[in-house]
């Protein structure tokens, strides 16, 4: 992992990527504290994301969480790399919709999202 999600400063420039999104329509899991929210993957890039919550939420700007990317209803060759675990902080939200910062969460998940990234 090259970058640390918790030292940057995310709050500051919500629509700065350095990596171009790629659409990606995944079913998602979002734990935040002690809450676990259903979501759906909107799209993804190296370092980011946005995502679609499906409920009423607590999450706001700044808040750390973790998030599952789940094989369902993709192609083979997209589920095989799931689940997935990023460690992720919320960057922007507008209503459902949070544009977050994010990384694999540990050393066998990257190589399945370098993988993932690039068969997208």
């Amino acid at each position: 992992m090259t970058q640390d999600i918790s030292t940057q400063d995310t709050l500051t420039a919500p629509e700065r990527r350095d990596y171009d999104r790629l659409p990606l329509r995944a079913y998602a899991e979002l734990s935040h504290a002690t809450e676990r929210y259903e979501a759906h993957l909107i799209d993804i890039s190296q370092f980011g994301a946005k995502i679609a919550l499906l409920v009423d939420h607590a999450i706001n700007p700044g808040d750390d969480f973790t998030l599952t990317l789940e094989p369902e209803n993709l192609p083979d060759a997209l589920s095989q790399q799931l689940p997935l675990s990023l460690q992720a902080k919320a960057v922007h939200i507008k209503q459902h919709i949070l544009g977050i910062r994010c990384q694999p969460a540990d050393e066998a998940d990257v190589e399945r999202f370098n993988r993932l990234l690039s068969l997208l």
